[in-house]
């Protein structure tokens, strides 16, 4: 009984390394064209054996309710599902409050989150777009807006992440009417050690954060009783 369990264990072992050393590989690809958008996440393993589809949901205001609408689809590893959420502007700002609060107490989170990216490796990224606005020479300083827009964001992620291919960056400005779309695709990833790493690392900053603002707390109470 007692070898039993030693294997068991030894196979929980190994199969959790395994698992570190795979690569997660993430494919976002987002088109939008005036109101229509169309998006989607997939997420595969083991050179695409593995995939799971999660579409980018549809937004829409709420008839009923000052609230946002989100239709999601998402399907793979033999399941699918269909999903509708409301979302109100006072959950949004309980999120935003929430996610403040979070960053206060993870000591060193954005070092933690730039060790993470200098993990991930970027190997298709396209992003296109076609402007118009029904005047030319708005369109043309609109295009060239973008133009700025998009290189700074390159020169922002070639910093923070691997980029092994050349991007393909695109404007296209329309000057026979109003438009506006973007298309997006972006291929990356990463092993899946180092993410567990990251989280585990946001885990141990976040419960130490949170003990020494503690600590702080009862040394200010402290100090105001000795006065």
């Amino acid at each position: 009984m007692f070898t039993i369990a030693k294997i068991i264990i030894f196979i929980i072992v190994v199969l959790l390394v395994l698992i570190m050393f795979l690569t997660l590989t993430v494919n976002v690809s987002f088109h939008q064209r005036n109101k229509q958008i169309d998006g989607k996440v997939t997420l595969s393993l083991l050179f695409r054996l593995i995939r799971y589809t999660i579409t980018i949901p549809s937004v829409a205001m709420d008839d009923e309710s000052p609230s946002l609408v989100f239709k999601e689809e998402k399907s793979g590893m033999g399941m699918e599902e269909h999903k509708q959420e409301k979302l109100s502007y006072l959950e949004v700002i309980k999120d935003i409050e929430l996610f403040q609060h979070f960053l206060e107490e993870t000591i060193g989170f954005y070092n933690i989150v730039t060790y993470f990216l200098s993990k991930v490796r970027i190997t298709s990224l396209s992003w296109e777009s076609k402007i118009g606005v029904g005047d030319a020479a708005k369109t043309g300083q609109l295009s060239g807006a973008v133009w700025s827009l998009k290189g700074a964001f390159l020169g922002i992620l070639s910093t923070k992440v691997n980029v092994t291919k050349r991007p393909k960056l695109q404007v296209d400005p329309i000057f026979q009417g109003f438009m506006f779309g973007t298309s997006f695709q972006c291929m990356l990833s990463f092993r899946i050690g180092y993410a567990i790493h990251a989280a585990i690392k946001v885990w141990r900053h976040k419960k130490r954060g949170k003990d020494l603002k503690e600590k702080l707390l009862k040394q200010r109470k402290g100090s105001d009783v000795d006065v």
